[in-house]
């Protein structure tokens, strides 16, 4: 696991209406409790707008890769899982509530974004998403290999999914599979980025595998 991403879109604001919870003392408490390495010490660290961030912390699960506290929202980021990341975000806000005076109520948190970056290793061809892959693939190696007198392979190293960003504000992020960058094909190495939930990624992977590993290699 490389990234395991929730956000919760929830105005900072409403967590603090009146003003009750001194800003340096959320803080110091949330240095206390998580032992972050990075966080926030100059005025100009304190601008929601660009995000006041934490980083190199820990639980009792595991670390925190980084916290970070926006105008109109939150987002944790640790490598277990975005089912772990959401628990911690949770459990932070009802301990500040209880210790901090913050106020909070899950239902203040209407929506809800995942991140999930993993690696993984598969047999899996792109190329085998359908014959013509495969068919243009094999053309473009013959076509090169006679034109610069030695052997190369050419295949298909990545799919990506997205939205159409012209009709809409919202920027989950894009959905990829892709061969890692600088390692042989022959390792069988891959990356994968998805706006999901860390266990709905994989069992979007698992059926991606299934399906190429069950399709011809051509024509």
């Amino acid at each position: 696991m490389m990234l395991a991403r929730f956000v919760a879109f929830i105005e900072a604001q409403e967590l603090n209406p009146k003003g009750k919870a001194y800003y340096p003392d959320i803080i110091a408490e949330l240095v206390k409790k998580f032992g972050f390495q990075v966080y926030p010490t100059k005025p100009e660290d304190f601008d929601e707008a660009k995000g006041i961030r934490f980083a190199e912390g820990k639980f009792a699960d595991g670390t925190i890769d980084q916290l970070q506290i926006y105008t109109h929202g939150l987002i944790v980021d640790t490598r277990l899982s975005t089912e772990v990341s959401e628990k911690l975000l949770y459990d932070t806000l009802i301990w500040a509530k209880s210790q901090l005076g913050l106020h909070f109520d899950a239902q203040m948190i209407k929506r809800k974004g995942y991140g999930s970056q993993l690696t993984f290793e598969s047999e899996m061809k792109l190329s085998n998403l359908n014959p013509v892959v495969g068919n243009i693939s094999e053309a473009i190696s013959s076509k090169l290999s006679a034109s610069m007198g030695q052997m190369v392979t050419y295949e298909p190293t990545a799919l990506l999914f997205n939205l159409d960003q012209s009709v809409t504000k919202l920027m989950p992020g894009a959905f990829s599979i892709e061969r890692r960058e600088q390692i042989p094909f022959s390792d069988r190495k891959y990356f994968s980025n998805a706006p999901l939930g860390t266990q709905d990624h994989i069992e979007l992977l698992k059926t991606f595998e299934t399906y190429l590993l069950s399709r011809p290699t051509r024509i």
